[in-house]
């Protein structure tokens, strides 16, 4: 349990951090390795990209499906594309050329809402709601216990924002992830006080079985 609470406290933050921080800046420095040639791209929530062939950094034959709530609202079909990482907004623009885009209509709806061709038009796709962004405040999980302490006694040192109200509904936040963190890790106890029960049972000769269960 011990190991535990230094796993949830120290080593999973740390470690999700440092995985986060070096997706981005592979995405940042190289986004087209986002995206493969004849496979459904899925990454990008809310999106459904397709890519038919890549001729070096020129992408043909793009497919993209806009969702909202699990059904298509907007699919565009372009000739050409390409990818680019736009730094100040923290995204991926998505650029393409020569295409139709089809409006679907609401579910309820029977209208039928025309298509349209367009030369140029670009899509926007933030690498927050993929990697949970770099800026600003962190995610609660992937906070240290050193920043849950902070958030819960000043949470504009960590970069949150607010009213007083606001401010105290964060410092509460970091106050049940940190016993989130000690529940997960102390639920070992709890297994064990079940497990253990169990591996009596089977037979006081059988040690490996015991063990095993």
């Amino acid at each position: 349990s011990l190991f535990s609470v230094f796993i949830n406290f120290y080593y999973a933050p740390a470690a999700d951090s440092l995985y986060k921080n070096t997706l981005h800046n592979l995405v940042r420095d190289h986004p087209l390795q986002f995206l493969q040639p004849n496979v459904f791209i899925r990454d990008f929530p809310g999106y459904v990209i397709y890519v038919g062939a890549r001729d070096g950094e020129q992408l043909k034959d793009f497919w993209v499906w806009e969702m909202n709530e699990g059904r298509t609202s907007l699919f565009l079909k372009a000739r050409t594309g390409k990818f680019a990482y736009d730094e100040e907004t923290d995204a991926i623009q998505l650029t393409l050329s020569d295409g139709v885009a089809e409006k679907y209509p609401d579910p309820g709806k029977e209208e039928t809402l025309p298509t349209l061709s367009f030369k140029e038009t670009t899509v926007s796709l933030s690498l927050e709601r993929i990697l949970g962004g770099t800026r600003g405040p962190k995610k609660w999980s992937i906070m240290t216990v050193q920043e849950l302490l902070t958030a819960r006694k000043d949470p504009t040192k960590l970069g949150f924002t607010g009213t007083p109200e606001q401010l105290e509904k964060i410092k509460f936040r970091a106050q049940m992830q940190i016993q989130k963190n000690l529940a997960f890790a102390f639920s070992i106890l709890s297994m064990a006080a079940l497990a253990v029960p169990f591996g009596i049972k089977a037979s006081r000769t059988e040690t490996f079985a015991n063990f095993g269960i």
